[in-house]
């Protein structure tokens, strides 16, 4: 090979001396030594949704040449949570064409938690590279960002602040937070009934839009 991925061929006739025979051609394919792999930091699975489809935007690999070979994903550690599929169907090997088709995505199948990862190998005839990619939830809730707010004072966490209703919709179901770290100079405590002034580190949607929760 002069280095190119450039196919080539040789034509020949067979000869005792006497007779040959009539021209052959014997094509000769080059095969590419290394993969380039494209791919993103992390795949965003919107919460609520059934499935995300892997595009070649998220993950691409190529030989370069003129003429692609088809890739095949072979998948080396599955996800926890998640679950790759092509063609709806739980899956731990796929190809590049399957991606290009619109055949292969993402869908989470327990929702204890908000990432995940697998390990893969691409592998073309001659050449492999192995990865990892990244899944992660993207909640479907509206939250403020970096909002100023009063000091020592109670501030009601409504809608302006939190809102979850787009999750809500979707599912038919009033969503629930859950806080894994409580803020260091405040609280979210109950604003009223029976526990009123306790913190509490669970809340759900409906809680929000009828007052029940403020920032100490």
């Amino acid at each position: 090979s002069d280095g190119s991925l450039a196919d080539g061929y040789v034509e020949f006739i067979v000869s005792d001396g006497e007779h040959q025979t009539e021209p052959f051609t014997m094509h000769i394919g080059v095969l590419a030594r290394t993969l380039h792999l494209d791919r993103v930091s992390e795949i965003r699975v919107k919460q609520g949704d059934d499935e995300t489809l892997v595009t070649e935007q998220m993950l691409r690999a190529t030989t370069g040449g003129a003429a692609e070979e088809d890739i095949l994903y072979k998948i080396t550690s599955v996800p926890k949570y998640a679950a790759v599929m092509v063609d709806r169907q739980p899956t731990t090997a796929f190809t590049q064409k399957q991606i290009k088709e619109g055949r292969v995505s993402i869908r989470f199948i327990k929702s204890t938690s908000p990432q995940d990862s697998f390990s893969f190998t691409a592998r073309s005839r001659a050449a492999n590279v192995s990865s990892v990619l990244n899944i992660t939830v993207q909640p479907l809730a509206n939250i403020a960002q970096d909002p100023l707010l009063p000091q020592g004072a109670l501030v009601l966490l409504d809608r302006k602040l939190l809102d979850a209703s787009p999750l809500a919709n979707k599912t038919r179901a009033s969503p629930t937070f859950t806080v894994l770290q409580q803020p260091k100079e405040a609280r979210f405590v109950t604003s009223r009934g029976p526990g009123a002034g306790q913190r509490v580190d669970s809340f759900s949607q409906k809680d929000l839009d009828e007052g029940r929760v403020v920032m100490e």
